[in-house]
């Protein structure tokens, strides 16, 4: 019985351990994944494979998994937000029709104001 909780709580803790690594940032390329190579090139960094991380793939490959998924949520938020934005816009029109007149009115109006000189 005393074997199997601790069996247990290794792999509870090795589930943590393995949960809260990052990966290790190339010490040679400082994370860019390039170095600098002749005649102002760059090349791959040949240290990280490209990736600007160092050490265990597994970890990397989690590390790449959680930003693509976060890049993921946010592209639905901007999705969702331009949506939103656009039925506003299409209200507005239901409002006001002749709104693009009262724009070129303003704008022509603010154009006058600041090109005036004390001659005119």
């Amino acid at each position: 019985m005393k074997s199997k909780r601790n069996l247990v709580d290794a792999a509870i803790e090795l589930a943590n351990n393995q949960a809260e690594q990052t990966p290790e940032i190339c010490s040679h390329c400082g994370g860019k994944g390039e170095t600098k190579g002749l005649f102002s090139t760059t090349w791959e960094c040949i240290h990280c494979d490209g990736l600007g991380y160092t050490g265990d793939p597994v970890v990397i490959a989690k590390r790449f998994k959680e930003a693509l998924e976060q890049r993921t949520k946010k592209i639905q938020q901007l999705g969702w937000h331009s949506s939103a934005l656009t039925k506003e816009n299409d209200v507005l029109k239901l409002i006001y029709p002749d709104w693009e007149q009262k724009i070129k009115e303003h704008y022509e109006q603010e154009s006058h104001e600041k090109c005036r000189s004390r001659f005119d």
